[in-house]
């Protein structure tokens, strides 16, 4: 069974985080790690931090599971609004 909602990603160097939302928490961690490892991280600034610091430096939390796929950009957003990552 496949568990999704909105996630962080955050530098615990810093506090820094980025917010995005997933169908399955697994897979979208496993995709973030693969292409910051790769260096090619749709996120300049999560990529550039990652280089800096190492994976060791970042802690990736899931912050609500969706049950409804549909509902999950206007989750995302809200959380965006409130934290403005």
């Amino acid at each position: 069974m496949r568990i999704g909602g909105i996630y962080e990603i955050v530098n615990t160097a810093n506090g820094r985080r980025y917010i995005g939302s997933a169908v399955s928490f697994a897979a979208r961690f496993a995709r973030h790690k693969r292409e910051l490892a790769c260096g090619r991280h749709h996120c300049v600034h999560l990529q550039r931090a990652w280089n800096k610091r190492g994976p060791e430096a970042f802690a990736f939390r899931p912050l609500m599971i969706v049950r409804e796929p549909t509902e999950l950009r206007a989750w995302e957003q809200r959380y965006l609004d409130e934290f403005h990552p």
